[in-house]
């Protein structure tokens, strides 16, 4: 058995940023063999928009298109994809973790192995059917439709999907596999339905064309943390939410899956600019959550992450945005943040009611509950 990490970064960010996300500094802190000689291995796949392609007008295109539209999105799955189906054996621990579009990559990777699994080495050249089984999903009965599941047999043996789809092939004579599974599921900030800026002109077509990505959480996933940024109010960063939380839990008997608010914008929650004392406490709580689930981090790193942290710090990573952040920042409003006081993180809490100033629109839902707790 070893550990698989596939860690899917931003938009415009890369491993080797100056001020890299946290995404970059999990990933760095995967240890390459755990407890008991388990091995590790990571997979950091840059965000899209980051200046891939050769010569300097490739990597200029990639970083205009890439950037603002979103497109390398379907490329950078597909490597995702890749690495696993080269690298699983049966019985490996997946985890996945992600930033921005980076987090939709890898909800989509997950939604990616509900329907279609995880190709057995000598399928590989199958990789292209495998991205289409999941882009036609809906219209074949789903990823527990009786066509996703004879292609899970035929290319994808060697695992199963649920319980139901091992009966299934015992029934039907076949050897029902090892069960699938995701052990952890890390993100931050998942931002748009579909990872693209809505008021962008070519946005809608491109919408319709992404519509097929499954960014739900399934029970495929065994434990999952998603922080999301309390006080980010740019349209062109519509926070995608998971809705079955309090069911997943309950369903597992354990508080397995969390979604939390944290104070601070896009990059004081996914980490990306100079001011790291709020992401460095998202940092910490995605960290935990992959530590419960089994994977060996540097403990150094958390130290310092931890003793770096400060609920009070600046709501803005970057106290200098770019050009085209100040022309996104035109258009804002408050997200429609978390209905019940336990979505909310402990920083948040804290910050809230120390500094009478910090009273975000987006937890409005929340004042009756913040002022009784006073």
């Amino acid at each position: 058995m070893k550990r698989i990490v596939i860690a899917c970064d931003g938009t415009w960010n890369r491993l080797d940023a100056a001020f890299p996300t946290n995404v970059a500094k999990l990933a760095r802190a995967v240890l390459p063999v755990g407890p008991g000689g388990v091995s590790q291995i990571t997979c950091h796949l840059d965000g899209v928009g980051s200046g891939r392609g050769t010569g300097y007008l490739a990597q200029g295109v990639d970083r205009v298109l890439g950037g603002t539209l979103g497109l390398g999105l379907m490329t950078t799955l597909e490597e995702a994809y890749r690495f696993l189906v080269l690298t699983y054996a049966p019985g490996d621990e997946i985890h996945l973790l992600g930033f921005s579009r980076g987090a939709f990559m890898a909800r989509s990777l997950a939604g990616l192995l509900r329907t279609s699994g995880i190709l057995e080495r000598r399928n590989a050249p199958a990789i292209p059917d495998a991205i289409g089984l999941y882009r036609r999903r809906m219209a074949i009965g789903g990823a527990d439709g009786q066509a996703a599941m004879a292609f899970r047999a035929r290319l994808s043996a060697h695992v199963t999907t649920s319980p139901r789809e091992a009966d299934r092939r015992v029934a039907s004579g076949l050897t029902p596999g090892v069960p699938l599974a995701i052990a952890y599921l890390g993100v931050w900030d998942t931002v748009g339905a579909l990872g693209i800026p809505s008021h962008f002109t070519l946005a809608a077509r491109l919408n319709r064309g992404l519509a097929f990505h499954d960014t739900s959480l399934s029970r495929l996933v065994r434990a999952a943390r998603h922080a999301v940024a309390i006080d980010e109010r740019r349209r062109t960063f519509p926070p995608t939410l998971w809705a079955n939380i309090r069911a997943l839990n309950l369903g597992a008997g354990r508080l397995a899956y969390a979604q939390r608010w944290f104070p601070g914008d896009h990059a004081s929650v996914g980490g990306g600019g100079p001011v790291t004392e709020l992401s460095d406490d998202a940092l910490v709580w995605i960290a935990e959550g992959a530590a419960a689930a089994g994977l060996a981090l540097d403990q150094a790193a958390l130290t310092d992450w931890r003793q770096a942290r400060n609920p009070f710090g600046p709501l803005r990573a970057r106290p200098r945005p770019s050009i085209l952040g100040r022309l996104l920042a035109l258009d804002t409003h408050d997200r429609t943040g978390p209905s019940r006081l336990a979505e909310l993180a402990e920083a948040a809490v804290r910050r809230w009611h120390a500094d009478p100033g910090y009273r975000p629109g987006s937890l409005r839902r929340l004042l009756p509950a913040l002022t009784r707790g006073r």
